[in-house]
């Protein structure tokens, strides 16, 4: 065989094994990505958790209790959403009154217990940690809402008997929240989403059973958790 022949068929045996062993170069190559994108910009979700409360220093706030809720989320830009929540808590409150409504230093003594529902409309903005994708099917946020706060439940006939500077007032009542938490995909339009709250609430202390002897108000701090399933579409 020349010397001619010897380099042809050296250069056909290496476009050989090229051919061959090429794809499997390529793929041993590919590293795939943690991140996957988010094609739906808007969601729906249903979730329920635990609101704590706080009753406050004079003691004429709500009981902790079970919440339950419906969630909306649209975004706005790449990183950057908008949340509308609605949810309900049933709760306790408990009916306080003073002897002398004329002097703040008077005891103040408990009365009964009264069932009420608190109902929370919020409405903030969303920043989305990972921006419009998942980072190992997973979403994570922080958030800040306003809200506005109210009970509802008929009075006792107890309350009907105090004087009206005795009388508390329950809202609605503004609040303000912070917030995070995160989406877990579970299919592209599928998710569970896990969430904590501290929401700053504003209570109305009437004249009658202040500690100053005038109308006065408190921010009390409450905390809650939620767990919930989300439609994006």
């Amino acid at each position: 065989m020349s010397a001619r022949s010897r380099a042809a068929a050296f250069f056909l045996a290496a476009a050989a094994a090229l051919s061959m062993t090429g794809p499997d170069v390529a793929a041993a190559q590919h590293i795939p990505s943690p991140y996957r994108h988010i094609e739906p910009a808007q969601s729906l979700s249903l979730y329920s958790g635990y609101l704590s409360t706080s009753r406050g220093d004079v003691g004429i706030g709500l009981a902790s209790g079970p919440t339950f809720g419906l969630r909306y989320t649209g975004r706005i830009a790449a990183p950057v959403a908008g949340v509308a929540r609605l949810s309900i808590t049933p709760s306790e409150r408990t009916i306080l009154g003073r002897e002398n409504a004329n002097d703040p230093e008077s005891p103040l003594t408990e009365l009964g217990e009264a069932s009420a529902m608190i109902v929370a409309a919020e409405a903030g903005l969303r920043l989305l940690l990972t921006g419009p994708r998942t980072w190992h099917a997973l979403a994570p946020y922080i958030e800040a809402t306003g809200a506005l706060v109210s009970v509802s439940g008929s009075r006792t006939e107890q309350e009907r008997e105090l004087p009206t500077n005795q009388v508390v007032d329950f809202g609605p009542s503004f609040a303000v929240g912070v917030g995070t938490g995160t989406d877990w995909f579970l299919t592209d339009r599928l998710s569970i989403n896990l969430g904590v709250q501290g929401l700053l609430w504003r209570l109305s202390i009437p004249e009658g059973l202040s500690s100053t002897g005038r109308e006065d108000s408190e921010w009390t701090r409450n905390y809650g958790v939620t767990v919930g399933a989300a439609y994006h579409f």
